[in-house]
């Protein structure tokens, strides 16, 4: 086969591979395409065969020409199948959108009545632990129900003293209306206690407060607890996203 015939063949194969030649952008080629590109490359071998010693260049061209389009088409169709694989493929999408508060009366399901003073009962309301009771004096009070700093509930053991919730597993009171802590912080046990202290900062933390009223004009009805129901959206939302993420697979932005 001539130079030139070869060379045809070769630049027509990086055509049907998908490369770009002189600016101007291909389509992978349909299986029907290699194969005649490469029938006649190899037709034009067996042709060069029959003929003297003094065509061998042009035989040797040919062979070269056919091996040449064959290495083409191939680095063409994996070009092309990469390049569909990366369009198919759906990216991760991170967001930073800031979550608001959207704050609401939650019903309780629980009547004024029920409760009597000293007394209090723990609800899971819009996705938040909450406290919620009566002071030794008759006053309503909702706080958060885990206690710092271990984030045990209220509801295992812990007790109101005046306008105070004990929480029994480190001795730490908390002002049901302020939220903040009282006296001397995880008094108990002896050292244990304060080993534990220093392990989770060695530093009082306060607990969440809520407002709570009765429904009703004239009171008497159930209790209503103001929260805040993007709260546990909020708090999820500085979860590191991957493959334990628990925030992208719940709003669908890691897939």
């Amino acid at each position: 086969m001539a130079p030139r015939r070869a060379l045809s063949i070769s630049i027509a194969a990086c055509g049907l591979a998908g490369l770009k030649l002189v600016g101007v952008s291909f389509t992978a080629p349909t299986s029907w395409q290699v194969r005649t590109a490469l029938a006649e490359a190899h037709g034009d071998v067996l042709a060069s065969q029959g003929h003297d010693d003094s065509d061998s260049s042009g035989t040797a061209q040919s062979a070269l020409a056919a091996a040449s389009t064959a290495a083409i088409l191939g680095m063409g169709a994996a070009l092309c199948q990469t390049n569909r694989q990366r369009r198919n493929r759906t990216s991760m999408k991170y967001t930073t959108k800031k979550i608001l508060p959207a704050l609401q009366w939650i019903k309780t399901g629980v009547q004024a009545s029920e409760i009597e003073a000293t007394q209090f009962d723990v609800r899971v309301l819009a996705g938040c632990d909450i406290c919620f009771g009566k002071t030794s004096s008759g006053k309503l009070f909702a706080i958060g129900d885990k206690a710092p700093p271990t984030g045990v509930s209220f509801s295992v053991g812990g007790e109101l003293d005046g306008e105070t919730m004990v929480e029994a597993q480190y001795g730490n009171k908390f002002n049901v209306f302020s939220g903040n802590p009282e006296g001397e912080w995880c008094p108990n046990p002896p050292i244990l206690g304060k080993a534990i202290a220093a392990f989770m900062g060695d530093e009082a933390q306060a607990i969440a407060t809520f407002e709570i009223r009765e429904a009703g004009f004239f009171g008497g009805g159930e209790l209503e607890i103001q929260i805040d129901t993007n709260a546990k959206a909020a708090y999820e939302a500085d979860y590191w996203k991957g493959i334990l993420d628990a925030q992208g697979k719940n709003d669908g932005t890691y897939y």
